[in-house]
């Protein structure tokens, strides 16, 4: 499987509010495409001081990569050079990662003052990351790197994971994320757009004999934001892929589940 669901549609319809009896037909698709497009786009014009990036990317920082424009991963979470260090310190390394991958000065300058607000440990940093987001917003409003990290967080997924549950779950039964397998690519292009994938997996809630997922797919949401004008491109992708489907299945039921999945995205 390689499936792509994405939206180029202009109607602002709460897709909740379109389904009938929890099952999105043929029509109502382009309905729920366009609603959690819009939403993306609200939440991540938001200030960066009213989303839960301060919290989030200290927690994230071990699983997000980036790759500037020469292809080069510059900035890997998951590296053994950063086993012993504090999260403070992994988060400031990804943060001037990311500021000198697009050149933003303002945000390497103020990094200089990182450890004055934030502190060199592994505990709950988010006030302090919030407190240092704010000294920089107060000097420079939102630099460059804040534009991308207004994509890094919990929230801006979930409008596009509601919109899975609405397409997919009416037909393949319930699921819900699998923990540990949220991962984060940042990947800076020539053109200097920086494009923010997250890669997620679901399993199901029910399970089999062995207690174990009935199944389990991977999805990732692409969205990518234009630096020099300072908003999103028009193309937001959800990509589903690697379907894993349990032994226990009869062959009805995972023809069911791989023929749902199919037909409830656009390709």
């Amino acid at each position: 499987m390689g499936c792509v669901l994405s939206q180029d549609a202009s109607s602002n319809q709460n897709p909740k509010a379109s389904s009938s009896g929890g099952a999105a037909n043929k029509e109502e698709i382009p309905d729920f495409e366009e609603r959690w497009r819009d939403d993306i786009m609200e939440i991540w014009g938001r200030a960066i001081s009213k989303l839960p990036v301060h919290t989030d990317v200290p927690r994230l920082c071990k699983k997000i990569t980036i790759t500037n424009d020469a292809g080069d991963k510059v900035y890997d979470g998951s590296s053994k050079v950063f086993k012993k260090a504090t999260s403070g310190a992994i988060a400031k390394a990804l943060l001037l990662s990311l500021a000198k991958s697009i050149g933003d000065s303002d945000m390497r300058t103020a990094l200089e003052d990182w450890e004055e607000f934030v502190p060199d440990s592994s505990g709950d940093m988010g006030e302090h990351v919030q407190s240092f987001f704010q000294m920089v917003t107060d000097a420079h409003e939102e630099t460059t790197s804040m534009l991308v990290l207004k994509l890094v967080h919990q929230r801006i997924i979930f409008p596009a994971f509601y919109c899975l549950k609405d397409i997919i779950q009416p037909s393949v039964g319930r699921f819900k994320d699998k923990r540990g397998c949220w991962t984060v690519e940042i990947l800076i292009n020539p053109d200097q757009s920086v494009q923010v994938i997250h890669h997620k997996r679901q399993q199901s809630v029910d399970l089999d004999a062995n207690n174990e997922p009935l199944f389990e797919f991977d999805w990732s949401l692409c969205i990518s934001v234009d630096l020099e004008q300072g908003s999103i491109l028009p193309t937001i992708e959800i990509r589903l892929s690697n379907l894993y489907l349990s032994s226990s299945l009869d062959s009805k039921r995972s023809t069911a589940i791989s023929t749902a999945i199919d037909k409830k995205v656009i390709k």
